[in-house]
């Protein structure tokens, strides 16, 4: 997701900076050329919003239209820099989240889907932006296309906030959590037996449940990534003492691991809390 909005923050950058992308030659080496794009809509009218919105789906349309071919150039330099960014973010993801424990194949099939997405996204955004700034500013609007651009910039500081500010569990972290999980087992099963009995020794000192868990994670965080530990939710109840990820995957093991208070290990689903099953399997309790 990030690589996206970096992606969507260089095509407003590249059109917002007509000077500079018309200057600079490794900007006009990759077809960032703002004056071509004024120029092909001062004597092209824009086509309808859907050939743009929906380009994935009339992506024949762009590739036989002599018109629309041309147009589709204009793009070129934008996408394919847009989409390089979103290649080297998957590298930087693969490299700090994923290594020394999953392998580049389980990390391919894990993501593949949602880079097609993010791609799929990027070129819905990207060429209707493009075409419409273009007419804007062919037209001498320039006061509307900068408007247009100022709202594409600050819509991206919100999203990019809103990203950070997320605490919900990405289907991808808890995907990392259990390829992991599954890499090293005898070592995850360890510190999984250290966790709970570090949690149920400070609930036995009057720590609050918020408080166990913490210290119980600590020492899951020696195995798995920060937010991969920070997945694991610690509730006791019941005589039993649990982590686990909620919607995990309808109660893949690799996702919970219990205990009683006495220091039993579970390993059946069902002698867990009805719910914690629930919030395994997804549902709100």
């Amino acid at each position: 997701m990030y690589g996206l909005l970096v992606s969507l923050g260089l095509v407003v950058a590249g059109l917002a900076g007509r000077r500079w992308a018309n200057n600079v030659v490794v900007a006009e080496k990759l077809g960032c050329n703002a004056k071509k794009i004024e120029d092909f809509y001062r004597d092209n009218e824009v086509l309808p919003l859907r050939r743009y919105v929906l380009f994935p789906i009339y992506l024949l349309f762009w590739f036989r239209n002599p018109r629309a071919r041309t147009e589709l150039g204009l793009f070129r330099g934008l996408g394919l820099l847009s989409i390089v960014v979103l290649v080297v973010a998957a590298g930087r993801e693969y490299i700090s989240e994923w290594l020394p424990d999953i392998a580049f194949e389980e990390f391919v099939t894990a993501t593949l889907a949602t880079f097609i997405v993010e791609t799929w996204v990027l070129m819905v955004l990207l060429v209707p932006m493009t075409a419409i700034v273009g007419r804007l500013r062919a037209g001498g609007e320039w006061r509307r296309a900068k408007t247009l651009l100022v709202v594409g910039g600050v819509s991206l500081a919100i999203g990019s906030a809103l990203l950070i500010a997320d605490d919900e569990v990405s289907v991808v972290t808890k995907e990392r959590v259990a390829l992991r999980t599954r890499a090293r087992p005898d070592l995850a099963a360890t510190l999984q037996a250290q966790a709970l009995t570090a949690a149920r020794a400070s609930l036995a000192a009057g720590r609050s449940k918020e408080v166990a868990g913490e210290r119980g994670r600590a020492f899951l965080r020696q195995l798995f990534k920060t937010d991969e530990a920070k997945a694991f939710r610690f509730d006791a109840f019941d005589g039993v003492l649990v982590y686990y990820v909620i919607g995990g995957t309808r109660g893949d093991r690799a996702l919970w691991f219990a205990e009683t208070a006495g220091g039993v290990p579970l390993r059946d689903l069902q002698a867990l809390p009805e719910i914690v099953r629930r919030e395994l399997a997804g549902e709100r309790p």
